[in-house]
């Protein structure tokens, strides 16, 4: 087998498909040559090399299922660079064909490129690409190079020659010379059959044998002609086994980046381009690099009933013509001709830079953008457009300013042109500053079509490669690529003329992402720039103000003040440079006090365009009035969203105050586009907005005096949505409580003095369920403020379920104000909300308060509604329990049993305030040790609230709760623990396993473990409550969290891990002192913490007992026993307990060692003498402690066959005690550190001090 250089290669041949097309042109090499040497070059693609009629020929193929415009350019660019002494080619394959009158193409026929008449294009154009001028007419623009004169040439002999003379036939049947072969590239046996184009294939169905033959188009049959009848477009059958005839058809091929599979689609674009014969998916990438004829058997009509079944034949009837082609072309004329190389390079354009802005040597940061728009613009093979769009001032200017700069660095035969594209008559005198920078023919003619003049250059080879800015495209009147209304010539539209050549690109910078989009046409090529990191943020203002003295601190606040968005940090760091005394802090204390004035100050920035605002809210008033020009109901979205948070708005809040769900999603996208509101990356339901628009957005309500209107119209969509109390619904809660914090907080001043001047009394009925759900309510300051308070009053209720008292206080001390100013006092609305807020002093402890409250309102109560009236007595259990709280359980029990009592008698029948009373009955009952009673009063509720509300409900969970405590307390261990462990079920359920309730019911259960000896399964749940008690926000000296402490530290001490047990202990039992301290509680909690206190301290004295702590240990159980003889009484049950307890450590303890008594008599010895006799006997009186020491020891085991307290010290430190104890003058001898061991102190504060 030959073997060439491949420097020896003159023709190449390159294919789409490897199968059918590659293996069908593989077939027709008359020799076939071993792969050529290509020395040290790596390739991406496969050929293979041959000889066809005298021709040395290398053919490639594009990668399998990778067709397209972009792989044949690709394939084209590396064999150009592969394969020097190329001279021309073939592009061989299949095509969809493009049936009319003039033109009757069959399948299995032959398309061939070819000049059109006019000479406009070489025979394929790029039919996606062009332009719609005046009149609405479509021009298109996509026109390709045109094929070497050589290959016109051969078509010319081909088309005049006699039939006879063409071996076309021969090789078509030299396929059915090979076996394998033969059935595959034959004329198939299926029909072929066009359909009329309105007539769509079935769905599923695989072949057409069930389409309507009523829906076939008419076609006379062809039949076998003789040589009299040929002609130069007819060649006809030759005998033999070939049973098809085919036709040879010349004229325009489509190519483009889509598959045309829609009949109606194929004939509409055929009515644009007249002469098109058929449609192909390769050619356009190919053409503009490599010199070529584009040859296409005809597979299918491109439309819905196209399937492979032809497209064997076509192949090989393609296959077959170019190697007719080939033969008519002499390899000797072909040597004389200039490589495609050399033909390329011709003439080299002349590079040409048109920026208008210097390059900022302060640049910072965007390293991702850029990499981003390099991988976008990399392939230098196709025509590439991108858009980079943003908020107006986040620095989309500047980015792709630097990136020309950079552009031009690394690529300096690269034209770069930037062009304004806000308005017709910008972008009209950027084309024409264009003309006359390049001297193009007609420049210096006024009436001369400057855009289309430099159109036409840019579409050219003279232009090169080049990269156009398209600059500020914010209009879509400007960039929709055709519209209805064109009249004259000032109404052309961008996209007319813009360029798409290959090899050349577009960037383009907008505040619309639809203008954007309709320039560059592909979403996934449009980069959304954001705000700068805090950390380039920072940056950017170091290197803008150059101050002296640089606060790092400061400035990292002000940047995030200002969003981190370029324009406004720029204008800040220009403020303060142009004045000598302004610093960073002042700017900051300036910009919070006076944020508006200084946003919208206008420094002088040399960088950007003059005709754009430098402030940072005039800049967006740009924006804020193309919106309102287009869509109003954006800019009332807008404006409702301003008063919410600016992180989180739920989609699903928003479109209620709209008329429809479609005239809300065109709103938000216009929003979207302009890039003033944004989706979060990860919840697309949720919505965001920059904190300087919505400044800006108030600013400009402000403007219009519409501050309070539109306040009241996100704080009622807020209001609606907000839930009203439903455990079910707390997640909602969750996602709305930051909008209704920050919408209660506006215009509430406006409201006030607004509703101070209506003087006509509200009825008492006129309550704020009046509005809930209506989005049409009108604005009034009644409405506001009743809405305000009524929201106000839903959050301190969700507050105070999620254990936030002190927040529910503060909200609904305020709701109450607002009522009152506005209603009265006595209004029920009033009134309800003050109801809850005693509820709510109770529960945090505010007892005298809660007392007073409740006392006044039931007052006020009862004079309106009467006794038995439902919100009487809800707020008479209320009071019960301030009572209660405050000692008074005698009256707390005559109140509540008198609410029982009424309905028993049926006097109510309202079950809310009856479960209630129950229920704090049921609490008055444990405090006085009456648990029978208090477990039959809760499981008659609990009857009641499985009914009503269901098992999973908060109010079944709680009363389940506190029934399994009574349980706890009359000695039913093993049900209480079966109760707990569904309450803590429920609660992780309902509220999260972090909630504090779940905790301190699971706290609870692993006391019931404690009573049943599960000792290991209390410290598995108490260990869990401590680990989770910083994410629940469980205060550290909780009653739960302390007895945790405790427990955990017990089982450590059961463990034998007594350091660990001591370490816990001692934390429990300080926070536990610190409870002691609260005068505030009433006498049971008071006593409830004393009892827990001493258990703490009995416990901690235990563990030092066990650390030989003896004495220490001892002290501390004889001060808890005085605590405990005070506080309980000489025989109450754990009083008792203690006594003996002490008394077996005494009894351990007693005859004291009398360690120091011997040092104290040495040291006193030693201090009698002078100084040099004390140095001498220095060794001997340390050996003479240490015997005796010794001599104790040995004493004590004997006598009491126990370990003593010295066992546990090391020789050394107590000898170290006694030397330094020695050593030290008279003066300090309280200073010296005492071992506990060897010392029982006289007072707990002595043993504190120690």
């Amino acid at each position: 087998m030959v073997k060439l250089r491949k420097e020896e290669y003159t023709v190449f041949w390159i294919c789409a498909l490897p199968i059918p097309e590659w293996q069908a042109s593989r077939e027709l090499f008359d020799v076939q040559h071993e792969d050529a040497s290509l020395g040290s070059i790596v390739v991406s693609y496969q050929y293979v090399f041959g000889e066809i009629n005298g021709h040395n020929v290398v053919m490639g193929c594009l990668p399998d299922a990778q067709p397209g415009v972009g792989s044949a350019a690709s394939v084209a660019t590396e064999m150009r660079a592969v394969f020097p002494s190329l001279r021309f080619g073939v592009l061989v394959g299949i095509g969809g064909a493009v049936p009319s009158k003039d033109h009757d193409i069959r399948l299995g026929d032959v398309v061939v490129s070819r000049i059109n008449k006019d000479g406009r294009h070489g025979g394929v154009i790029h039919y996606d690409y062009g332009k719609y001028v005046q009149g609405g007419e479509f021009q298109e623009t996509g026109m390709l190079n045109k094929p070497p004169i050589i290959l016109s040439s051969a078509l010319s002999k081909i088309r005049s020659a006699p039939p006879t003379s063409s071996k076309f036939y021969e090789y078509l049947e030299s396929f059915q010379k090979c076996a394998d072969y033969a059935p595959q590239f034959s004329s198939p046996p299926k029909l072929d059959q066009l359909f009329e184009a309105t007539y769509d294939h079935p769905a599923k169905e695989l072949t057409c044998s069930n389409c309507s033959i009523h829906k076939l188009v008419r076609r006379p049959e062809r039949k076998e002609m003789t040589c009299s009848e040929c002609s130069s477009q007819r060649i006809p059958q030759r005998p033999g086994r070939l049973r098809h005839p085919v036709h040879v058809h010349y004229g325009t091929i489509a190519s483009g980046n889509q598959v045309i599979k829609d009949a109606l689609r194929r004939d509409l674009i055929k009515k644009t381009h007249e002469d098109v014969l058929c449609f192909e998916m390769e050619a356009a990438g190919l053409i503009d690099h490599l010199q070529c004829i584009v040859i296409r058997g005809i597979s299918d009509y491109c439309d819905s009933h196209k399937n492979k079944s032809w497209q064997p034949f076509a192949s090989a009837t393609a296959a077959a013509w170019a190697k007719e082609l080939l033969r008519n072309i002499a390899p000797a004329d072909v040597a004389k001709l200039d490589t495609v190389a050399e033909t390329s390079q011709g003439a080299a354009p002349k590079t040409t830079i048109m920026l208008p802005y210097g390059r900022d040597k302060h640049f910072v940061g965007r390293e991702a953008v850029f990499t981003e728009l390099d991988h976008a613009l990399a392939d230098d093979s196709v025509h590439s457009r991108i858009g980079v769009v943003g908020l107006g001032g986040v620095g989309k200017s500047q980015v792709v300013t630097e990136y020309a700069y950079r552009l031009q660095q690394s690529q300096p035969n690269t034209s770069i042109f930037w062009v304004h594209a806000s308005s017709r008559e910008r972008f009209r005198n950027d084309y024409q500053s264009i003309a006359t920078k390049l001297q193009l023919q007609g420049f210096d003619d006024l009436k001369a079509d400057h855009l289309g003049i430099v159109f036409d250059w840019l579409q050219s080879p003279a232009s090169g490669r080049w990269m156009m800015i398209l600059d500020n495209a914010d209009s879509k009147d400007l960039t929709a690529s055709w519209h209805s209304a064109l009249s004259t010539d000032n109404d052309f539209t961008i996209p007319t003329y813009l360029p798409r050549k290959a090899g050349s690109a577009v960037l383009v910078t907008s505040r619309d992402s639809q203008a954007a989009f309709d320039l560059v046409g592909d979403k996934e090529r449009i980069i959304k720039l954001e705000a700068m990191t805090e950390d380039e943020a920072v940056q950017l203002f170091r290197t803008k103000t150059k101050l002296l003295e640089w606060d790092q601190v400061q400035a990292h606040r002000l940047s995030v003040q200002l969003d981190c968005i370029p324009l406004a940090i720029t204008q800040a760091a220009a403020y303060i440079m142009a004045r000598e005394r302004m610093t960073i802090a002042a700017y900051l204390e300036l910009f919070q006090h006076d944020e508006e004035r200084l946003l919208s100050t206008s420094e002088n920035d040399l960088r950007r365009d003059v005709n754009i605002p430098n402030a940072v809210i005039k800049t967006w008033e740009i924006s804020f009035h193309q919106i309102q020009r287009i869509d109003e109901a954006a800019v009332e979205l807008l404006f409702r969203m301003c008063f919410l948070s600016r992180e989180g708005m739920p989609v699903s809040m928003l479109e209620k105050a709209s008329s429809s769900r479609q005239q809300f999603d065109e709103a938000l996208e216009t929003l979207m586009r302009f890039s003033f509101v944004d989706a979060h990356s990860n919840e697309p339901e949720l919505l965001k907005m920059h904190r300087l628009v919505q400044r800006a957005t108030k600013t400009w309500i402000q403007i219009k005096h519409e501050l309070s209107t539109w306040c009241f119209e996100s704080l009622k969509l807020v209001w609606i949505k907000y839930p009203d109390d439903e455990f079910k619904d707390w997640e909602a809660c969750k996602r709305l409580e930051p909008h209704a914090e920050s919408v209660v907080e506006s215009s509430l001043q406006h409201w006030l003095e607004a509703a101070q001047s209506i003087t006509t009394p509200l009825p008492l009925e006129y309550s704020v369920s009046a509005t809930r759900g209506n989005y049409d309510t009108p604005y009034s300051p009644m409405n506001a403020l009743m809405m305000r308070a009524g929201l106000l009053l839903r959050r301190a209720k969700y507050a105070h379920r999620q254990a936030r008292l002190t927040k529910a206080i503060d909200m609904a001390q305020r709701a109450k104000s607002d009522s009152e100013s506005t209603f009265g006092h006595h209004h029920t609305h009033t009134l309800s909300i003050g109801s809850f807020l005693a509820v709510s002093y109770l529960h945090a402890g505010q007892l005298q308060r809660a007392e007073r409250l409740s006392a006044e309102i039931v007052e006020v109560q009862r004079a309106i509604h009467g006794d038995e009236h439902p919100d009487t007595l809800i707020t008479l259990c209320t009071l019960a329990m301030a009572h209660r709280e405050l000692e008074n359980l005698d009256k707390a029990e005559e109140i509540l049993t008198s609410v029982i009592w009424m309905h028993e008698c049926g006097l109510v029948t309202d079950e809310e305030s009856l479960v209630m009373a129950r229920n704090d009955l049921a609490i008055v009952y444990g405090d006085q040790g009456q648990w029978k009673k208090k477990q039959h009063l809760e499981q008659a509720n609990l009857r009641i609230l499985l009914a009503r509300k269901g098992r999973q409900h908060p109010d079944t969970l709680g009363i389940q709760h506190n029934l399994a405590v009574s349980m706890l307390n009359l000695g039913l261990y093993k049900e209480a623990a079966s109760l707990f462990q569904k309450v803590v079920e429920g609660k992780t359920q309902v509220y999260g396993k972090a909630y504090p309730g779940t905790l301190i019911s699971m706290g609870h259960l692993a006391n019931a473990y404690w009573c049943q000896d599960r000792q290991s399964e209390a410290y598995r749940l108490q260990q869990r409550i401590l680990d989770q008690r910083q994410e629940s926000n469980l205060a550290e000296d909780h009653p739960t969290v302390l007895r945790c402490m405790s427990d955990v530290a017990l089982y450590y001490h059961n463990q034998g891990r007594l350091e660990d047990s001591h370490r816990l202990q001692q934390e429990a039992f300080v926070l536990h002192q610190r409870t002691l301290d609260d005068d505030a509680c009433g006498k049971h909690i008071k006593q409830e913490r004393q009892e827990r206190f001493l258990v703490c301290q009995e416990r901690l004295s235990t563990v030092l007992w066990g650390l030989n702590r003896c004495w220490e240990a001892r002290s501390m159980l004889k001060s808890c026993l005085e605590k405990r003889d005070k506080i309980f009484g000489h025989d109450h049950p754990s009083t008792v307990q203690c006594r003996e307890h002490l008394s077996k450590w005494v009894s351990q303890l007693e005859p004291e060692p009398d360690v120091w008594g011997a040092i104290l008599r040495v040291r006193e010895s030693l201090l009698a003498e002078n100084q040099a006799a004390r140095q001498e006997k220095e060794v001997s009186t340390k050996a003479h402690v240490w015997k005796a020491i010794l001599r104790v020891r040995e004493s004590l085991r004997r006598e009491r066959q126990a370990t003593v307290v010295l066992d546990a010290s090391p020789p050394a430190m107590v000898l170290s005690s006694a030397e330094n104890y020695i050593d030290a003058d008279v003066d300090d001898v309280h200073e010296v550190p005492v071992p506990f061991e060897l010392w029982e102190p006289d007072s707990e504060d002595e043993t504190r001090d120690a």
